[in-house]
């Protein structure tokens, strides 16, 4: 799950092209673009989730809605339910509070579609406000058992604090690097997938490459697009080398072999459960 390709929920164009092209993840979104989301939206949405079933698509189905504070966040998620999407993004996140609201909701929509109960993944977008990112380390002392990854909202953070948004030559702003330091720190120690926020800016195939590249040195292991001119370098930057699946291999091996230990020794190093989950996602992202 390298590159997570964001198209509006709204805009049928996108979402005729998206099967096409090479992303591992769609996420259709309905907390993108200024338009309202309408029955009709929703209707065109879940029908899409429908007829692209995972198996036959070729990569995975996600689905982001709007906060659990923001009106219909409910009919959104109830509308796409019955397409048995792959998993949600949880976009204004404040408090651990937030995550169980979603969550009990979630169950209760998998019991009524015949889902095994907590099935339904959820990547948490965090610090998308300044009260939001003073909770983020709650999130990895109060977890919750659906977290699949952790990302972020530089757009939004900055529109909330005041601040650009767009990284420059020395990097983020401080109060954003620190957000975007966070929302890593939190996903490993999870044993989440660290998601990358999408660079807004596409046509400087250069500066894309680059945001990339810092991206995988800082310790993300995925990237959220916003064009598909972005998924080619995301796909190549964040698959993993040869000695990474190497040493993925041997991890996993090594646990298997001791199915109850919490922390073994491997090659030197103490390794746990969250670096165990990272190996197994390692080893089953595309060469």
């Amino acid at each position: 799950m390298r590159s997570w390709l964001h198209i509006p929920a709204g805009n049928a164009a996108r979402l005729d092209k998206a099967a096409a092209l090479p992303a591992d993840v769609m996420v259709v979104d309905f907390h993108a673009g200024p338009g309202e989301v309408t029955g009709e939206t929703r209707a065109q949405a879940a029908a899409w989730l429908s007829e692209h079933g995972t198996s036959k698509a070729g990569f995975a189905r996600w689905v982001r809605i709007r906060p659990v504070s923001a009106p219909q966040w409910r009919e959104d998620l109830v509308a796409v339910m019955p397409s048995r999407p792959d998993g949600v993004v949880m976009t204004g996140v404040e408090t651990p509070d937030d995550v169980r609201q979603l969550g009990s909701e979630l169950y209760e929509l998998e019991q009524r579609h015949g889902l095994a109960p907590n099935s339904m993944p959820l990547v948490l977008e965090l610090g998308a406000s300044a009260r939001g990112a003073l909770a983020i380390e709650r999130m990895a002392l109060d977890p919750h058992p659906r977290v699949f990854g952790v990302t972020w909202n530089p757009a939004m953070l900055a529109r909330d604090i005041g601040s650009a948004h767009a990284p420059g030559k020395v990097g983020w702003p401080a109060p954003m690097a620190h957000v975007r330091a966070q929302t890593v720190l939190v996903a490993k120690a999870l044993g989440a997938l660290a998601l990358e926020a999408a660079y807004p800016v596409w046509r400087d195939a250069d500066a894309f490459e680059r945001a990339c590249a810092l991206a995988r040195r800082d310790g993300f292991d995925a990237m959220a697009a916003v064009h598909p001119a972005q998924l080619g370098p995301i796909n190549d930057r964040f698959s993993p080398t040869e000695a990474e699946r190497a040493e993925a291999d041997i991890m996993v091996a090594r646990f298997e072999e001791s199915p109850s230990a919490n922390v073994l020794s491997i090659a030197g190093r103490m390794v746990d459960r969250a670096q165990l989950a990272r190996a197994r996602r390692v080893l089953a992202m595309p060469c």
